[in-house]
């Protein structure tokens, strides 16, 4: 399940959208978050976050404009990691998982909201020896909203 990051309570209601911001200097703001229906009726009434926030481009402090709700939805992705690609890395297994995973989901055409993240389920090929497999899946859970369906645009 897909929990409403709304700021200030995140709390585990079902979020069912997707905000997207925009900063008053042009430069857009590269965060989406998670809302259920009570707060993205809120963002959606307000439009404005009260609280400036300073871009990381041009410096200037603005308030978050509300720019789009999209409907969110849950892609499931089952990967194979080779093991040794895992050692290797400079990076986590996790991020390793989440990265191919935002890739596979963007060629299947959604677009992954990044700042959502679920545990990654680790298996292996070989029931009860899994420390030993030269092969793993993760399976990763994204919140992806899809880019060709009608969304509230501000303005």
């Amino acid at each position: 399940m897909l929990y409403c990051q709304s700021a200030p309570d995140d709390h585990r209601a079902s979020a069912v959208y997707a905000l997207t911001f925009a900063r008053a200097c042009g430069h857009p703001y590269p965060v989406r978050t998670l809302a259920c229906l009570q707060h993205g009726a809120e963002h959606r009434a307000r439009s404005e976050d009260p609280e400036p926030t300073r871009c990381e481009r041009c410096g200037e402090s603005s308030p978050l404009t509300l720019a789009r709700i999209e409907d969110v939805f849950e892609e499931r992705v089952v990967l194979t990691i080779s093991r040794s690609a895992l050692q290797t890395s400079a990076h986590s297994p996790v991020t390793i998982a989440y990265d191919r995973a935002y890739q596979a989901a963007v060629e299947r055409g959604v677009l992954p909201v990044t700042t959502y993240r679920a545990p990654v389920q680790w298996s292996s090929p070989t029931p009860g020896r899994p420390l030993l497999a030269d092969v793993l899946e993760a399976r990763v859970t994204l919140a992806v909203t899809q880019p060709d369906q009608p969304s509230y645009r501000a303005g």
